[in-house]
């Protein structure tokens, strides 16, 4: 524990001599978040998440929520995901991550209005119209969607295959769907 504090500590040192510096009044938020992100990539999550609940910057929540949802602890992740897009609303990772934790929760509907939101400000992302369409095509199977839903997964499985052509098995998704509706 004596090793992390000292990192941890050199790590929060180095912060504030960027705020001398830059002669700043206070370290800016997005310098924790670079630093909470160099640990995050290292594997290093306590740091990480030390070094994120010093910001108020939309991607430190936004990553606080992946740590907790790789933790496998969803309550916690969906809280930083939601305290991300309070911040700014038109973040399309915490929508896009959001929507990914609420399908694994089973909760398709919310899953589907979340990935909706995040292709409203990222429309040429493949993953997007992927995961939207799995999840139309999930809520349909479980019983609470109307078949015709599944034209619309046609149409994400349609733009993520356009987008990235070969993508994943969104061809092969397609032909499976259209031999369900026809």
């Amino acid at each position: 524990m004596g090793k992390l504090h000292i990192v941890l500590g050199t790590a929060l040192v180095l912060v504030l001599a960027i705020a001398v510096a830059t002669q700043a009044d206070e370290v800016p938020d997005h310098v924790y978040t670079a630093l909470g992100n160099h640990f995050y990539k290292q594997g290093d999550l306590d740091r990480a998440v030390a070094l994120y609940e010093h910001s108020d910057d939309h991607r430190a929540e936004h990553n606080l929520g992946l740590i907790a949802y790789e933790a496998g602890d969803g309550e916690t992740a969906e809280r930083h995901f939601r305290e991300a897009l309070e911040t700014k609303p038109d973040y399309a990772h915490a929508w896009d991550s959001l929507g990914i934790l609420l399908f694994e929760l089973g909760r398709l509907e919310e899953a589907g209005d979340a990935f909706r939101m995040a292709l409203q400000y990222e429309s040429n992302n493949p993953q997007i119209h992927y995961d939207l369409a799995i999840s139309i095509a999930n809520n349909v199977r479980d019983g609470n969607g109307e078949v015709a839903e599944l034209e619309e997964a046609i149409v994400h499985f349609a733009r993520a295959e356009e987008l990235d052509p070969g993508y994943a098995h969104a061809t092969n998704n397609i032909e499976v769907l259209q031999g369900i509706l026809n």
